[in-house]
């Protein structure tokens, strides 16, 4: 296990991605908890244990940031099978907007961004 000294985190940046391709007929449910839990889930629990190191180093005048990073489709239609990944990025955006309204008194801010397609591991041939 590693372990590291921090005495603040500012930002905290939340950039997690993965995909299952498969048709609905054959998209295992594996696969979809898999999704959630990376895509959505790890980024509400970095955030949470987080927390305190954020709220250290925020100030009024110069909040923390957490900046989670997202995915086009959670916003539009996906052309391909992404299931799991295009829910998961949907409900990071509103996990966001709920995160923010609840922790601003803290000095910390919490925004999402929306790329699309790039060049990555994950779109190998979707280009």
């Amino acid at each position: 296990m590693l372990y590291i000294n921090l005495s603040n985190v500012d930002p905290l940046i939340n950039n997690a991605g993965a995909n299952w391709g498969d048709s609905i007929d054959s998209y295992p449910d594996s696969a979809f908890e898999k999704g959630l839990t990376l895509n959505l889930k790890r980024f509400f629990t970095l955030t949470q244990k987080l927390l305190p190191l954020l709220e250290k180093a925020g100030t009024p005048s110069n909040t923390s940031r957490v900046i989670n990073i997202g995915s086009i489709n959670g916003i539009n239609q996906p052309i391909l099978s992404t299931y799991a990944y295009s829910a998961s990025k949907a409900g990071l955006y509103q996990l966001s907007q709920h995160l923010a309204s609840h922790i601003a008194e803290r000095n910390i801010t919490v925004n999402a961004l929306a790329p699309g397609l790039f060049d990555s591991k994950m779109t190998k041939g979707k280009l």
